[in-house]
């Protein structure tokens, strides 16, 4: 099953895929930017959970070994997002 919906306007990029281990990243958009031209919190977290996700259950929809849900996530934020791509290891 291919991304759709938030993912597919993220414009995720899977760049490893394997049980327990995940990177992610994606290009931001000038609409992932708050005022001061930086990444909005929301898009990182999203991009962790989605990492996360993926590390957890084994890879993306299509190869995913176990079902798995985000009950809860908490980002502290040490620096903004910054540049033109995001990655989350």
């Amino acid at each position: 099953m291919p991304d759709v919906g938030f993912r597919k306007w993220l414009g995720v990029e899977y760049e490893v895929k394997e049980d327990g281990h995940a990177v992610v990243g994606l290009n931001l958009t000038d609409d992932m930017r708050n005022l001061r031209g930086v990444a909005q919190g929301g898009v990182i977290a999203s991009l962790i959970d989605i990492a996360m996700g993926n590390a957890a259950g084994g890879g993306d929809y299509e190869t995913r070994m176990r079902p798995v849900v985000t009950l809860e996530l908490k980002v502290n934020y040490l620096a903004a997002g910054t540049g033109d791509r995001l990655t989350a290891r």
